[in-house]
């Protein structure tokens, strides 16, 4: 039995070290959505004007264009 585990997690641990990973200084693939900066800011503006507050769990995106170049 301590055989059996001992051959099961070899086999593991041989697995996830032949995976590929995506480290810190691979490039990320260029997103189709950006952060929606307008929407945000007309949402928080509501918000205070009725003494509310706002907790962005996920933050709203838009659609980019791809034909248009980038504004950084």
């Amino acid at each position: 039995m301590r055989t059996l585990v001992l051959l099961i997690a070899t086999a593991f641990l041989a697995a996830c070290a032949g995976a590929t990973v995506q480290t810190a200084r691979a490039p990320l693939p260029k997103s189709e959505y950006e952060i929606d900066t307008q929407k945000i800011a007309m949402i928080e503006r509501q918000a205070r004007m009725n003494w509310g507050r706002v907790y962005w769990v996920s933050l709203p995106r838009r659609k980019v264009d791809s034909d248009t170049p980038d504004r950084n």
